[in-house]
């Protein structure tokens, strides 16, 4: 209510309007709608400088407004599967979920819980399961793969790394050897340079296998594709079969030896492979070069790392096809010639 100059009362003001247009009404010109107007937008704007209507409308990054922190934004939700590698590693090595949970120290309701819906187990029970079925821990739970702690223990477990075989120094092979008191695994096609090098290693072998230490030996089978094959890749020609039968001869002693298991493969070989309990040494192979001339890493298997299990899971992969079993045949042959 505006008051007019000359009423006998002045009326009070009632509204914010009032308050602003109350002043300027005995006042004359164009300018003074536009100052009573001003006054009021300043006398309705609130001391914080948001107004009332814009108070759920959300200011600079998404999720800070009065109005955000009320709603619930909702995360999807991560779908488990089966885990079917694990199932058919079990299947494989002919146990049961049992049978794991016996050996690895927990309740079988637990394993049946990483198949379905396909849990991740703890650390250690991840480490003695991949063990126990001789494979890569990685393979039956690849959502390990990103795991910074794996990632450091893979790469601590590259001892050293020799530019060939040749640089790996010669009393490394028997420290090894001689140390070894669980299990030896060889890999090669050939392998001629062990018995050329250190002509007691087939006494060496036969001597561990009597301790109990299983030995197991995958040769290059003289006969197959793969070998004759790899001998044209290095311009040997038959040379590549020769040296198997030679080397078989060397080893003699060692193959007619309680413990110690001898099979052939017909194998692509990418990598030849001599492991010593926790200590391997992985000889790469590389196109038309031979293995003497490739490089070799010495790798010591440690808790959580990779790259030991990785390829001993490639040797178990090759011990597991079927092999030949001609032995005697093939070592008589190579005695006849």
């Amino acid at each position: 209510m505006l008051w007019v100059p000359g009423a006998r009362h002045r009326p009070r003001p009632r509204s914010l309007q009032d308050l602003a247009l109350a002043p300027c009404a005995d006042l004359n010109g164009p300018w003074l709608p536009r100052l009573g107007f001003g006054l009021l937008i300043l006398l309705r704007r609130p001391l914080g400088g948001r107004w009332p209507g814009r108070r759920n409308c959300a200011r600079g990054r998404v999720g800070t407004s009065e109005y955000a922190k009320n709603v619930s934004i909702a995360t999807p939700r991560r779908v488990r599967v089966a885990n079917e590698r694990l199932r058919s590693c079990i299947t494989g090595a002919r146990l049961t979920v049992a049978d794991v949970a016996a050996q690895v120290g927990v309740d079988p309701k637990t394993v049946e819980r990483w198949i379905v819906p396909g849990r991740v187990p703890h650390r250690s029970h991840r480490w003695a399961t991949a063990s126990l079925l001789g494979t890569d821990e990685a393979y039956l739970w690849p959502e390990i793969a990103d795991d910074r702690l794996i990632q450091a223990a893979s790469a601590a477990e590259l001892v050293t790394l020799y530019p060939n075989r040749g640089a790996v120094p010669g009393p490394l092979w028997r420290s090894l050897l001689d140390g070894a008191a669980d299990r030896v695994d060889v890999l090669v096609f050939a392998g001629l340079f062990l018995p050329d090098g250190y002509p007691e290693v087939a006494k060496l072998l036969a001597a561990k296998a009597e301790q109990g230490v299983k030995i197991r030996l995958a040769l290059g089978d003289p006969d197959s594709e793969a070998v004759r094959r790899r001998g044209e890749e290095e311009q040997i020609g038959e040379g590549m079969a020769a040296r198997i039968r030679l080397g078989m001869i060397y080893l003699r002693e060692a193959i007619g030896a309680p413990g110690v298991e001898l099979r052939f493969h017909a194998t692509t070989l990418y990598n030849s492979i001599y492991r010593f309990d926790d200590d391997m040494l992985v000889n790469a192979h590389v196109y038309g070069a031979p293995a003497a001339h490739s490089p070799v890493l010495h790798l010591r298997r440690l808790p959580g790392g990779r790259l030991f299990d990785h390829y001993q899971a490639s040797f178990e992969r090759v011990w597991e096809q079927p092999s030949i079993d001609n032995v005697p045949a093939v070592l008589g042959q190579a005695e006849r010639r």
